[in-house]
């Protein structure tokens, strides 16, 4: 069954793309329970550096949607993936915690969660009109608003995508010059360009991102040739110790660097790089149909498991069960080896949890869809 599945998958889908969607699945959920890295106004250098190595999740995302974004310029076809595979997806899922997240972790009886003043819906209303997600405890479907916009402006990308053909002085000085760009928006700390998780803020980089993720993907046969998986590892690990460090040299100084930390700086976009070229340089080496099998199927649910894991989490905190794992884990292994554990333990437990429940899910949909169809027929 495993090499059927490997088999059915692979005619259809990167080994290499999804092991980078599955690691960026990883990794966001990492970011959102590790720990914080300012403790009393001092940053916490283990802490800070856990979060470095957490920060390029949604970078990766970008870049592996990149990757054959631009394969179809058919405008209409885009819009209509993006409508069922996630405009409607998102708006269920956001109606369901809007109804019920204040019964689920907000203390709050049914009736007073799924009930909501006139200036409650207001406010959403008003939320909605800037682009931005309204719900409380959700705050993660920024990356979906984002893409939703990317896709809306898609003719424009494709349209410079094409201008930049296959022309190698075209692409390497768009490369550079983008590079550039991300460097000086750096070093004037996000003011040049303004960068941001929402509207446009968040189009330019998201967009750019995307473009390097298609070029990366196209000539990736000349990457295999001439490095290994190992070369863009570590390339990850020493940006990531460059940007702890200026981050806490500049905490030092009262300078505030944390724009370092986000997918939008030029360390954000060359970690995300890396990660997504060290996956398909692995997958390319070592990865065969029938030992792919797992990281298909896993990579399959990223985007139910992307929509549901921040809600398992606050779930689970506001009944006290992360702090009781806290307290179990810290207990047991103090310091820097405990907040290693706690992080990784936390990310691979939500991460389960969030599969099982999608898969529950999908059970569940397929019972409905085949009693209705007995029922029709």
């Amino acid at each position: 069954m495993k090499e059927d599945f490997a088999v059915r998958q692979s005619s259809k889908r990167d080994v290499g793309i999804e092991l980078a969607r599955l690691m960026a699945c990883l990794i966001v959920i990492g970011v959102h329970v590790c720990l914080g890295y300012q403790e009393q106004g001092y940053m916490d250098g283990s802490r800070l550096l856990i979060a470095c190595f957490l920060a390029d999740g949604v970078a990766v995302f970008w870049m592996i949607t990149g990757a054959f974004l631009f394969r179809d310029g058919n405008y209409v076809s885009q819009m209509k993936k993006m409508v069922s595979k996630i405009l409607c997806p998102m708006i269920g899922f956001s109606i369901i915690i809007y109804l019920f997240g204040g019964w689920l972790w907000r203390g709050e009886n049914l009736v007073q969660s799924v009930y909501h003043t006139r200036q409650e819906i207001r406010t959403i209303i008003i939320t909605l009109l800037e682009w931005k997600n309204p719900v409380q405890g959700i705050d993660h479907l920024w990356y979906l608003y984002v893409h939703i916009l990317l896709i809306v402006c898609f003719p424009i990308m494709y349209a410079f995508v094409q201008h930049l053909g296959e022309d190698k002085i075209k692409i390497r000085t768009f490369l550079w010059v983008s590079a550039a760009f991300f460097v000086l928006n750096d070093l004037s700390r996000n003011a040049l360009g303004g960068f941001s998780h929402h509207s446009i803020n968040a189009v330019v980089p998201a967009s750019i991102e995307m473009i390097w993720g298609w070029y990366l993907y196209k000539y990736r046969d000349d990457f295999k040739k001439h490095f290994s998986f190992w070369i863009p590892g570590l390339l990850f690990v020493i940006m990531n110790l460059l940007r702890m460090f200026l981050i806490i040299k500049a905490d030092a100084l009262h300078i505030n660097l944390i724009c370092l930390l986000y997918w939008y700086s030029f360390i954000g976009l060359f970690c995300g790089l890396c990660i997504v070229w060290a996956c398909l340089l692995f997958a390319g080496r070592y990865l065969k149909t029938e030992n792919s099998w797992l990281i298909l199927n896993l990579s399959s649910c990223s985007f139910l498991i992307y929509l549901v894991h921040l809600p398992i989490y606050e779930y689970l905190q506001a009944r006290g069960w992360i702090q009781l794992i806290q307290n179990v884990v810290f207990a047991n292994v103090p310091g820097v080896a405990g907040e290693v554990v706690y992080t990784i333990g936390m990310t691979v437990g939500i991460f389960l949890i969030s599969y099982l429940g999608v898969k529950l899910y999908e059970i569940g949909k397929r019972c409905l869809i085949g009693l209705y169809n007995t029922t029709k027929a």
